[in-house]
């Protein structure tokens, strides 16, 4: 399986993921990566083509995004979409306008210029007609003057906005547009992208669910080579996609293991095999050993090593497994981002993943929206393609400050099923990508019954995201929050219950 063609440096937009998505709908995969992480891919991969998304702040400030500097090293076409495009001005020496009131929010509309021959980004958008188009818009600061070496190819029709709406440098391959291609608002914004990535980085069409099952599932074949197979099943649409892929192949080779370390969630035993039944596998091995991974986990608090402890103790029940089958071989759902964030693509440890370990990984080049995309096509049901992410770790990596025990176990367990109850009811749940519910071990004073009370604390974090490297920190509205803080409360084990929205980063998802 080949790499995406196209690398999208996430830099902050609500509308990342609509550019991928739109890639997508052209049939062309993406990568979209913050600026640290992209600069890491990079070192690995050649795309065809580069994207610059946009962002909700501003190149003139001093923490401004930045794209690594390795995009102009990649040999690749550039295009810049509203703050990407004013990055591209400001680092060749244009000029970007702050406040002073005379960007564009909406509708606007625009005129053409050179762009419209074949290979250039207005081709077959032109509308002869007056020469108007319009675009969706969302852009404070302006491009009030492009550096040298780039032409201007759109301007504002009206004379009462200012600032440039298009660029480029055709001889360096750097396109810019002050306007978001990627959204439904704007007139033949696809046909833009479409000119982007197949006329200037001429990429070829590469994502096609079907097409690419196919293609994994054989590589998969080969590499396995006639084995015996032992995967790990945790319920999620990574590993499930996984075996939905390959049981049709393997049957009797296939060995699916599900391993309780009593670090699962409320009633998450059931839905795992519910959802291995919808792969169409019955009868997975259940391996029981609560007290022996809790008691590897509880000799540390720091979070690095009891995923370190956690690993060790998964790895010893797949070698154990993988000895009952002679030369049987491991097979992991591991993505793409599991292997970035463990330094697995050169950059910096991140934090450790327990499924990267020694095996076959089919889904190393995936990113999370693909594999949903994979498993819609496998047709697996919503609740597995819908379904939230939770840790290896699970439950040992949300106790937070003191060692983890059956009864800290006991409490974030009760307490994550009536948050998950609450907001799902509340249709909240559906809303976000990921929900982290946590028991954060500093005692707080309190009264409870005329009595007092010194009690931990629950902290609950949700957070959306596209590519789950970067994301916004969710705000549960206040009437759900009121009756989430009411309901845990009255466990004489909590004391009171916090809300953290920070954004990733500076956070991370989990609170560890």
């Amino acid at each position: 399986m080949k790499n995406p063609q196209v690398l999208i440096v996430n830099l902050g937009s609500q509308y990342t993921d609509l550019i991928g998505r739109s890639l997508r709908e052209l049939g062309v995969r993406s990568a979209i990566l913050p600026p640290t992480k992209a600069a890491e891919w990079l070192l690995a991969n050649k795309p065809k083509g580069i994207i610059l998304s946009g962002s909700d702040a501003s190149v003139n400030d001093a923490d401004a995004p930045q794209p690594p500097e390795t995009v102009f090293s990649a040999s690749a076409p550039i295009l810049g979409i509203c703050y990407g495009m004013q990055w591209l001005a400001k680092r060749f020496d244009g000029e970007v306008r702050s406040g002073t009131g005379e960007g564009n929010y909406g509708e606007t509309i625009i005129t053409f210029g050179q762009g419209q021959e074949d290979g250039g980004l207005w081709y077959g958008v032109w509308n002869s007609g007056g020469n108007q188009h319009k675009v969706h818009a969302s852009h404070g600061d302006i491009v009030s003057r492009i550096p040298v070496g780039f032409c201007t190819i759109a301007w504002p029709y009206s004379h009462k906005d200012l600032g440039v709406m298009g660029m480029a440098d055709l001889k360096s391959r750097l396109w810019g547009v002050q306007f978001h291609p990627e959204v439904d608002d704007t007139v033949a914004g696809k046909q833009m992208l479409a000119n982007f990535v197949f006329k200037i980085a001429e990429c070829e069409k590469d994502w096609n669910p079907r097409h690419l099952a196919e293609e994994i599932r054989g590589e998969t074949v080969e590499a396995i080579g006639g084995r015996d197979v032992t995967i790990g099943v945790s319920g999620g649409v990574d590993s499930t996609t996984l075996l939905a892929l390959i049981a049709p192949m393997l049957r009797e080779k296939l060995h699916p293991i599900i391993i309780d370390a009593g670090n699962l969630r409320e009633g998450e035993q059931q839905e795992i095999l519910e959802n291995v039944r919808s792969a169409g596998v019955c009868g997975p091995r259940v391996i029981h050993e609560p007290e022996k991974f809790v008691e590897a986990v509880s000799r540390t608090i720091d979070a690095e090593e009891k995923r370190k402890a956690f690993s060790q103790n998964y790895w010893d029940i797949f070698n154990s497994e993988t000895q009952r089958f002679k030369g049987s071989v491991v097979v992991q759902g591991s993505l793409a981002p599991d292997f970035i964030e463990s330094g697995k693509t050169g950059g910096a440890t991140i934090v450790s993943h327990h499924n990267m370990g020694p095996g076959i990984h089919p889904f190393r080049r995936l990113f999370k929206y693909e594999v949903r995309e994979l498993g819609k096509e496998l047709g697996l049901p919503d609740s597995v393609c819908k379904r939230q992410p939770f840790p290896g770790p699970g439950l040992f990596v949300r106790i937070v400050g003191q060692s983890v025990t059956f009864g800290r176990l006991e409490i974030v367990r009760w307490a994550d099923a009536r948050v998950r109850d609450i907001l799902t009811k509340a249709g909240e749940y559906q809303k976000m990508s990921q929900l982290v519910v946590g028991l954060l071990c500093i005692n707080i004073g309190g009264v409870k019954g005329d009595a007092r009370s010194y009690k931990p604390i629950i902290g609950v974090r949700g957070i959306v995201t596209s590519d789950f490297m970067t994301g916004r920190g969710y705000q549960i509205a206040p009437e759900v929050r009121r009756e989430i803080t009411r309901t845990l409360t009255k466990h004489p084990d909590i004391g009171r219950v916090g809300y953290y929205e920070e954004d990733k980063p500076p956070g991370r998802t989990e609170f560890e």
